[in-house]
């Protein structure tokens, strides 16, 4: 999975391209450890129009995301999801967890 990054005013949209699973946990990791401990930032975007597969450990790694992203005062969206990414959040109710963009 790739993870390019922008900054829009107080939100930072993480684009997430490819394959969304356990092997990301680290490439993710590193990129949102500044991010939460940005006091510029508010909102969190994960861009995942460009994801075309994700599995249970990349539920888990939204979830411990939003954890940490609610202790820094922050909050997490979910923008673009489509086809079986969406499928997947709707059945995972991710709807109920997270402000789903499209």
């Amino acid at each position: 999975m790739q993870v390019n990054l922008t900054r829009f005013g107080s939100t930072t949209v993480l684009q997430l391209e490819g394959a969304f699973v356990f092997d990301s946990h680290r490439a993710l990791r590193e990129v949102c450890r500044p991010i939460l401990d940005n006091p510029n930032t508010q909102f969190i975007q994960l861009e995942l129009s460009h994801v075309d597969y994700l599995d249970s450990s990349a539920l888990g790694m939204m979830l411990l995301m939003k954890e940490k992203a609610f202790s820094a005062g922050k909050e997490i969206q979910i923008k673009g999801a489509r086809g079986i990414v969406l499928q997947v959040l709707e059945v995972a109710k991710f709807d109920r967890l997270f402000t789903l963009l499209h």
